[in-house]
């Protein structure tokens, strides 16, 4: 795992941060709302809570120079949260929704502003980890940076699942993949699950895989490589030589 930066702020700093900007924004999201028969359409649908965000951030296992990816980030709060805590270069989040895409950018400019204004103040400095969102089709978008990232797949199409899987592993330091509910490929090593709080479910047991690398093809030697075997069939290589 990479060394920790130390620059930035600590759980709970980090959560009563967030919840005065998104309270401020007055989205709705400035305190948790979990209900297991919530419905999809709802906002609040598909995120992860205040309370989540602890063990889902110790099993990221974030250093110096990661590149954290929220793929289907919702409204931003996990992206945000990742870039308080300090320990990563790069916090980014992608979202196909434009509403959740307008609340993300919105808590971000946001957060901008309470960084200045405590920074100004010599209360706080600003985090060491960058953070942005983008609006983007997950399982099309060019990945070039991400080291690890959290695949929110509750809802996902298996399709639109196996092409952003496939996507990432493309980047040659993609090394930590979380996700929602189980995926299966041959570079994917179940190492772990994490239980997390979230709006859909008191509970949820996400699982965190290793990425192994790519697999060499065999080398071909005389122990792999096939013997031909020329049979004789004529009738004149069965006779018998003279005298025997």
């Amino acid at each position: 795992m990479p060394a920790k930066s130390g620059m930035g702020i600590g759980h709970a700093d980090a959560i009563a941060c967030l919840q005065k900007v998104f309270a401020k924004n007055h989205t709705g999201f400035g305190v948790d709302s979990t209900d297991q028969n919530i419905d999809p359409g709802n906002l609040q649908y598909g995120e992860i809570t205040y309370q989540g965000m602890q063990p889902l951030y110790s099993a990221l296992e974030l250093g110096q120079g990661d590149v954290f990816y929220d793929l289907g980030c919702g409204v931003g709060k996990l992206v945000l949260y990742v870039a308080l805590r300090g320990d990563a270069a790069r916090s980014v989040g992608l979202e196909v929704g434009q509403r959740r895409f307008l609340l993300a950018e919105g808590a971000r400019c946001s957060l901008d502003e309470e960084l200045d204004s405590l920074k100004k103040a010599g209360k706080s400095q600003s985090p060491a980890t960058e953070y942005k969102f983008m609006l983007a089709d997950i399982s099309r978008h060019r990945y070039l940076d991400p080291t690890v990232a959290v695949l929110t797949n509750l809802c996902m199409d298996m399709g639109v699942q196996s092409r952003t899987v496939n996507c990432l592993l493309r980047c040659p330091s993609f090394r930590r993949l979380v996700s929602i509910t189980p995926l299966l490929h041959s570079r994917l090593k179940l190492v772990r699950s994490v239980l997390v709080s979230c709006t859909w479910a008191k509970i949820s047991a996400w699982q965190v895989y290793d990425v192994l690398p790519p697999q060499e093809p065999l080398a071909r030697s005389f122990l792999t490589t096939p013997t031909v075997v020329k049979r004789c069939t004529s009738a004149s290589a069965l006779k018998r030589p003279p005298g025997e």
